[in-house]
């Protein structure tokens, strides 16, 4: 969800977000990757998705996210601008709804 809709929302998601969810985790499971980044990751829910699938650690990458959003809680780590993610350190990016 983008984070421009959150203070509207009804708390479910839209069906074709879980759909389209559910179809790409289900390829994700079968890759070998060690390093994800998900480019406008919004409110989280995919890159979090991912990261309890897969283990691995995830880059949420959005520029509505304020300073005090941004953490690493050592499973998603949280960035305003693309050049915060090491240079040469993703194996695999996704941008949904970029």
């Amino acid at each position: 969800m983008d984070l421009k809709e959150i203070e509207n929302a009804s708390g479910n998601r839209h069906p074709w977000e879980l759909s389209r969810a559910s179809s790409i985790l289900k390829m994700l499971k079968d890759l070998d990757c060690s390093v994800i980044a998900d480019i406008g990751s919004g409110d989280l829910y995919f890159a979090q998705e991912a990261h309890k699938l897969t283990r691995q650690k995830i880059y949420a990458c959005d520029i509505n996210y304020s300073d005090t959003e941004i953490v690493d809680n050592g499973q998603v780590e949280m960035c305003k601008n693309i050049n915060d993610i090491p240079r040469n350190s993703i194996d695999l990016v996704f941008l949904l709804d970029v």
